[in-house]
């Protein structure tokens, strides 16, 4: 589960800058392996992607 860890090197001891390409990463290759997980059809990857935009707005909506 481990192996495919991004690494990000600091330069300059800039830790807040190396920490947001980090972050920005992380959440791409968390994107890609949920997309690639299983095969979705068209419509029902267009359905996935309404009820997870949903579940954000709903999220943002509460903060």
């Amino acid at each position: 589960m481990g192996e495919n860890v991004p690494k990000i090197l600091v330069e300059d001891g800039n830790l807040d800058l190396a920490l947001k390409k980090f972050k920005g990463v992380s959440a791409e290759t968390k994107r890609n392996q949920q997309r690639h997980e299983y095969y979705l059809r068209p419509g029902l990857r267009l359905k996935e992607k309404a009820l997870l935009s949903a579940k954000k707005r709903h999220k943002q909506r509460r903060a």
